[in-house]
């Protein structure tokens, strides 16, 4: 007799693996608007912002030696690390360790001319354009020019030339305080005529601005300016914008340079000369240079320690050689004296 056929699969093995299907595509896939499921005590990786370089175990020396000039406040000039190397090419210009993560090093692109570069916990740098000044640079980061040379290690004379990058300081809130001050409820010296009156209001402003970004005293800006330039009445005032006599022995102003005869004491005797005087785009040019002359010349070093003192700044100027004329500094304190201009002066710092 022949034997039953059994079939292949019976009911039961088919439940089972539909059963099995079923739970298997549960656990691979997630319905539209579901969360896929996430073992505890671990974290999906958030990759839409990765650090430059993270978890290095061992720094390289380049790196290393980045890492201390940095701290010692060297420059950033290109890159950080030694030209050719690892970290180099990978990497870029590298300045300082990011505040967040002493693991993480970042990287900085190299400044162009006029742009600064804010490296996370380390100064902005800056480029120099053609035609900037430590002076000019100070007043538009609100900050002293001592601040600039101190951050920078610049020495005298403290010129600056174009593409040359520099540390630029924060923003100092009592500078800001102080400009925006300058000239401010302005009281006019009594007795003063129409054009003595004019000329106060015209330099107070710009002295004021000059003392607090040089520190030279705005009283003595004031005194030299009436002293030299006749209440601006002189030609180099008139012409060139040069209301204290400074000559063009170094450097020109910022309108370059103005020959003209003026009268100088050789021997005891008064004699004419013909000379280069600093000549300047603006009145406000010619005051801020006037208090960098100082500060750029190292003659005038013990004049700049007395600086919350005006007639020992005088003294002190005259002492160095700033003026020919034996009278001059008693010129100035008569000027002081007569007109009261030492209640223009800003308070010390």
């Amino acid at each position: 007799m022949p034997r039953p056929t059994r079939p292949l699969v019976t009911p039961l093995v088919l439940a089972l693996l539909g059963f099995g299907a079923i739970v298997g595509n549960y656990q691979t896939s997630v319905p539209l608007g579901m969360s896929p499921v996430v073992e505890v005590g671990r974290e999906t990786p958030d990759t839409t912002a990765l650090p430059v370089a993270v978890g290095l175990a061992e720094t390289s020396p380049a790196v290393a030696a980045s890492d201390r000039a940095t701290e010692a406040g060297a420059l950033p000039s290109g890159s950080g690390a030694a030209p050719g190397s690892a970290a180099d090419a990978e990497r870029g210009a590298l300045t300082s360790r990011s505040g967040r993560d002493p693991e993480v090093v970042e990287a900085v692109p190299v400044p162009t001319p006029g742009g600064p570069v804010a490296a996370a916990g380390a100064p902005a740098v800056y480029a120099v354009q053609a035609g900037e000044t430590v002076p000019l640079l100070a007043e538009r980061w609100t900050v002293t020019v001592q601040a600039i040379i101190a951050l920078n290690g610049l020495t005298p004379p403290y010129r600056v030339s174009p593409g040359q990058v520099l540390r630029r300081p924060p923003p100092d809130p009592l500078v800001q305080a102080w400009l925006a001050r300058a000239g401010q409820d302005l009281v006019l010296p009594a007795g003063a005529g129409p054009e003595e009156r004019a000329f106060f209001q015209q330099l107070v402003p710009v002295a004021q601005v000059a003392q607090v970004l040089t520190g030279v005293p705005a009283s003595v800006t004031v005194a030299q300016a009436i002293l030299e330039s006749d209440w601006g009445r002189s030609r180099l005032a008139r012409e060139a914008r040069n209301y204290f006599g400074i000559k063009a022995t170094a450097r020109g102003g910022t309108a370059g340079v103005v020959w003209l005869p003026t009268w100088e004491v050789v021997g005891g005797q008064r004699v004419m000369v013909v000379a280069p005087f600093r000549a300047y785009a603006t009145l406000r040019e010619g005051v801020i240079d006037h208090g960098w002359f100082f500060v750029e010349n190292p003659r005038y070093a013990a004049a700049l320690a007395v600086m919350a003192e005006p007639r020992e700044f005088i003294r002190r100027i005259h002492a160095a050689g700033y003026a020919t004329d034996p009278a001059y500094s008693q010129k100035l304190l008569a000027l002081l004296e007569r007109w009261g201009l030492e209640r223009y002066d800003l308070p010390a710092r």
